[in-house]
């Protein structure tokens, strides 16, 4: 019985660190980001970004994962990546990123799930940037498919 236990307790600990950055990283606010089939974790410290794959895919190829990791750097950051400074493997992926004297962007919520219906719902300038940003609202195939039975 003893086994079972400990054996819990491992597999307890190993689900515990799916979404924890390395050191360099930790105290960082994160950014999910969906990528087709990916979904990151990233977040970003200096010129330096880190991803965390947080979705499960059966045997996923590396150059895959590390070009959708890629994508979700630059849109998580708003910056491009350095050439040449993407590194990593499946689970955790590494790059620098060229954003000028800019200072890190405001962590932005970027995922939308899978099953939704989104249509914009207004637009504004940031200034000083000059990005343009559309502002959306979103409705899940689960709170359409409940809307009528809330009160």
């Amino acid at each position: 019985m003893w086994t079972l236990r400990a054996l819990l307790l491992v597999f307890s600990m190993a689900l515990a660190g799916c979404d924890s950055p390395s050191l360099a990283f930790q105290g960082m606010p994160s950014q999910t980001v969906a990528i087709g089939p990916s979904t990151f974790s990233v977040r970003m410290r200096g010129d330096r970004v880190e991803s965390l794959r947080t979705s499960r895919e059966w045997r996923p190829r590396e150059a895959d994962i590390m070009a959708r990791a890629a994508q979700a750097m630059e849109r998580a950051t708003g910056c491009p990546l350095r050439k040449g400074s993407l590194i990593g493997d499946q689970a955790i992926q590494r790059a620098k990123v060229v954003c000028g004297n800019r200072p890190n962007p405001p962590p932005q919520k970027v995922s939308v799930p899978v099953d939704a219906e989104c249509l914009p719902s207004g637009s504004y300038v940031v200034r000083g940037r000059g990005v343009k940003v559309t502002e959306v609202e979103c409705e899940t195939w689960y709170q359409r498919a409940n809307s009528s039975a809330l009160p």
